[in-house]
């Protein structure tokens, strides 16, 4: 549940009806104790961020008060229920019949829930209790945008504008009205219209500007873009249309211009600033032509930001992207010596290695980040047995994978471990023993469909206890039906077993689902194809094998006529 915080003044305004509330002549020890319950409430929910704490305190006090409004109103806030959020609302402007801010809360939770009538009550009622408020006004109108009500919300803002003059709320409101009612065809002069009796509102320009580039009548747009700068140049709005304007033109000069106005503007968030160079710089047919200029903008942005961890890896993942592998090294580098994030980027520093294949500096950060964060010892130690397979010291794995085993209690961990041992093993040719390793991962988890592919797939291979292997190939299958390489290896097996045309109809399943192209079941239907007597169709498939890099002799042994 997202934590609640009230703003400052909605603060003040509970406060003070506490305060009212208790600090009478009377002073009993009730008020006493409500009152010291209801600012250690508060600050459970603005400074220990504890908001089980604050509802605790809060329930408390209505035990004591059922009628104190601010409990309810803060219980409103901190509630998970949509249904207990509405009935405390409600009991607060109960109570306290006069609250602005009790009757916003309830009015925008009548809209949340799509409460039209009710919205409109309490709206209606904040205004006629405060005639002076902008912001009851704004809030009507909103309303009755959201339910398409587009005559009721410009009548008042037009009651607004009769009392209080146009200003730039009154006119956000008149061009949504606008955008929603006027036919396209006359919205421009409507617009224009409020432009010529508004000549200062950079809103009315920018807006124009949006519709003329729309429709594609580029000079007119960047007529009224520019208006709008020259009242204004920091708005973001109009900033990121000038971003979107340059963009359709390809104008790339002027599109860096405005980003960079974006991310050194002050007012705008850095979310959304790493949200431009996500979606936008680091796509990749922006990217392809526009590198320097990327670099430059994202540099403006560590100048902002030098200790934020987004903004670092944002500038690690540009290094990746132009190929500067060294230097994205170094920035990990500069993030941990500066303890920015120093797990992931100690994590991410390993994977650069992991690429780069540069096995020394790899063994040494996964040892340092075990030695530093004891909870990936053994993600690492899995990592370590891999780089250590890769360099063929194979009793190395074997023996780091042993004592990982020896200090670990989870079965599925164990399972895991044994699992890897298993293929090592194999890989060197012991096949006994990894089949005894492969039975211990198995027996730690059953389900482990890794290892019990593997092992089925290689007692297949050898044309050994055929009908265990196609036992735990259908628990591996039933698990993951859609796997090309899970339905190979049970093709395979049927092939071994006779069984071919069932086998066949596997391996299709396991070609059509292939994305990767793998060559070897290719050539396991080709042969199944070819003991169906399709043996047509069984070359098709070996010479599409061939085409993706299998092995020529092989293909050519089938092709001739050999193939047994």
């Amino acid at each position: 549940m997202k934590l609640f915080c009230t703003t400052i003044l909605a603060l003040i305004v509970t406060l003070n009806n506490v305060y009212s509330q208790t600090t009478s002549s009377e002073k009993d020890i009730s008020s006493k104790i409500i009152s010291e319950k209801y600012m250690q409430g508060v600050f459970e929910i603005n400074v220990r961020e504890n908001t089980k704490r604050a509802a605790v305190l809060f329930a408390e006090i209505l035990e004591i008060d059922s009628t104190h409004a601010p409990s309810h109103f803060m219980l409103s806030k901190i509630l998970g229920s949509d249904v207990e959020m509405l009935k405390h609302i409600e009991l607060a402007n109960e109570y306290d019949k006069t609250n602005k801010w009790y009757q916003n809360s309830l009015s925008e939770i009548y809209l949340k829930n799509n409460d039209l009538d009710n919205a409109i009550k309490v709206a209606l009622l904040t205004l006629e209790q405060n005639p002076e408020d902008h912001f009851s006004y704004y809030d009507i109108a909103k309303i009755y945008l959201s339910f398409g009500k587009y005559q009721e919300a410009e009548e008042t803002i037009n009651k607004f504008e009769e009392k209080f003059g146009e200003n730039d709320e009154s006119l956000f409101y008149k061009v949504q009205i606008y955008e929603r009612t006027v036919p396209s065809v006359v919205l421009i002069d409507k617009l224009k219209e409020l432009a010529i009796k508004n000549p200062h509102s950079q809103q009315i320009h920018t807006v124009l500007g949006g519709k003329y580039s729309q429709m594609q009548n580029r000079p007119e747009a960047l007529k009224y873009y520019k208006i709008a700068e020259q009242l204004g140049e920091n708005d973001v709005k109009l900033l990121l249309s000038f971003v979107d304007f340059y963009l359709q033109g390809n104008d790339v000069k002027n599109v860096v211009t405005y980003i960079r106005k974006i991310f050194i503007n002050e007012m705008v968030k850095k979310e959304l600033k790493v949200t431009i160079v996500n979606d936008l710089l680091f796509s990749p047919q922006f990217y392809k032509t526009n590198s320097f200029d990327i670099g430059q903008l994202v540099g403006t942005l560590y100048d902002l930001y030098p200790k934020d961890k987004e903004i670092n890896y944002i500038i690690s993942q540009h290094y990746i992207n132009i190929g500067m592998l060294n230097m994205a090294e170094v920035q990990y580098i500069a993030m941990i010596d500066q303890d920015i994030d120093v797990k992931m980027a100690y994590l991410h520093l390993a994977g650069l290695y992991s690429h780069q294949k540069d096995y020394v500096k790899l063994i040494d950060t996964l040892n340092k980040i075990s030695e530093l964060f004891p909870d990936t010892l053994f993600g690492n130690t899995l990592q370590i047995a891999f780089v250590n397979m890769e360099l063929g010291n194979f009793d190395v794995a074997i023996g780091s994978l042993m004592k990982l085993a020896e200090h670990t209690t989870d079965n599925i961990k164990l399972s895991e471990t044994w699992g890897l041992i298993a293929d090592i093993y194999h890989g060197e040719g012991d096949n006994q023993s990894a089949y005894s390793a492969y039975g211990k991962s198995i027996k730690y988890n059953k389900n482990n469909i890794v290892a019990l592919n593997n092992y089925s797939y290689h007692l297949s291979e050898e044309g050994k206890m055929l009908k265990k292997a196609l036992k735990m190939i259908k628990i591996v299958v039933k698990q993951e039906p859609d796997n090309a390489t899970y339905l190979d290896t049970f093709g395979w097996i049927l092939y071994q077993l006779g069984d071919y045309l069932e086998a066949s109809e596997v391996l299709k399943q396991a070609v059509s689902l292939d994305v990767n192209r793998s060559t070897v079941i290719l050539i396991h239907y080709g042969d199944a194809l070819f003991k169906l007597g399709k043996t047509v169709n069984a070359k098709v498939y070996w010479l599409r094998a061939k085409k993706y890099g299998a092995d020529k002799t092989e293909i050519d042994k089938r092709l001739s006529g050999k193939f047994e």
